[in-house]
């Protein structure tokens, strides 16, 4: 049975990971670990080991003057 490691930068509040624990298998299979997009570095420990990710974040401004250069590039 494959494991499932997924991040946020606070997976100890309940408001953002209760939906993920509720999940079918999840309190088996899910390892919710804090990371952060911002912070560099703050996933090797969690890709480490693993066979394939999924990365589907990204980071999110909320005034952006330039979309090419600070979302994209």
């Amino acid at each position: 049975m494959a494991t499932l490691k997924a991040t946020a930068r606070d997976p100890n509040d309940p408001k953002k990971t209760e939906h993920l624990l509720a999940l079918d298998g999840a309190k088996e299979r899910l390892h919710l670990l804090k990371a952060d997009l911002l912070e560099e570095g703050s996933f090797d420990s969690v890709v480490d080991g693993c066979e394939g990710v999924f990365h589907t974040a990204s980071r999110f401004y909320y005034k952006v003057t330039d979309p090419q250069a600070e979302l994209i590039n």
